[in-house]
């Protein structure tokens, strides 16, 4: 009786712990879209982008210092760079210019077609599945994301703002195909610090 107890504990207080770190993750990421719009104020899109990251990268330095992760093979090392300049430098350099003219709302919606570019790649290059009902979400996304767009470019068209952000998703998607074999010998977290690292200096 009391092992099971324990164990039903447990298995509530790492749901509470996984809601929580859910919950903050969703907040942290929704709340980057206003904070880019309001930083655009005082700064260039470059300049924001390469601040952001300095400060990013300082604990993801320190972070690699300490843990001193597995160095890369050499036929990883271009990964690597993909994430750092693909991912962190060109995803921000296109999405903090494409919010000069695309509201932080409309910015975080088109941005949400990432997981969708995602799969469809994960799909024509990797062999893996789409269901119908996936197809079906694909195309309601891209439908919201053109009405959306149209409405920001005052017309029946995509404006270069809504452009930039949609291929800021698409630099999401392509790194996440391209880093995906990294997960098979480095811990996530080492790939992320590697990622931010990099990427301030692209920027």
């Amino acid at each position: 009786m009391n092992a099971c107890t324990g164990t039903l504990n447990t298995t509530q207080r790492i749901d509470t712990t996984a809601a929580i770190a859910v919950a903050l993750t969703v907040v942290g990421w929704a709340s980057a879209f206003p904070a880019i719009r309001a930083g655009l104020v005082a700064f260039g899109p470059l300049e924001l982008g390469a601040l952001r990251f300095a400060i990013a990268a300082v604990p993801a330095a320190i972070f690699l210092a300490v843990k001193r992760p597995a160095l890369p093979r050499v036929d990883e090392l271009w990964r690597f760079a993909f994430g750092g300049a693909v991912f962190v430098a060109l995803y921000t350099a296109m999405l903090n210019f494409g919010e000069l003219t695309v509201s932080a709302g409309a910015a975080g919606f088109i941005i949400n077609v990432s997981p969708i570019f995602t799969a469809i790649m994960a799909m024509a290059l990797l062999g893996e599945r789409f269901s119908g009902l996936a197809w079906a979400g694909t195309l309601l996304s891209f439908a919201g994301i053109g009405i959306i767009a149209m409405g920001e470019g005052q017309g029946l068209h995509f404006n270069n703002g809504a452009l930039l952000v949609l291929g800021s998703a698409l630099c999401s998607a392509v790194n996440t195909i391209v880093q995906k074999p990294l997960f098979a010998r480095h811990h996530p977290l080492t790939i992320s610090a590697s990622n931010m690292v990099l990427g301030a200096l692209c920027l």
